[in-house]
């Protein structure tokens, strides 16, 4: 069950990723530094 690494199995795992980023990412943005910091946390 291993994967072909190539261009486009690659490209259409990228293009998924960053549609799942807009839907998730973008509409809590607005909800306050609480849920900001626990999407985005500060790095040890």
């Amino acid at each position: 069950m291993k994967p072909d690494f190539t261009a486009p199995w690659l490209y259409q795992r990228m293009i998924w990723g960053g549609l799942w980023v807009l839907l998730v990412v973008f509409p809590s943005m607005n909800k306050g530094v609480l849920v900001c910091g626990q999407l985005f946390p500060s790095r040890p």
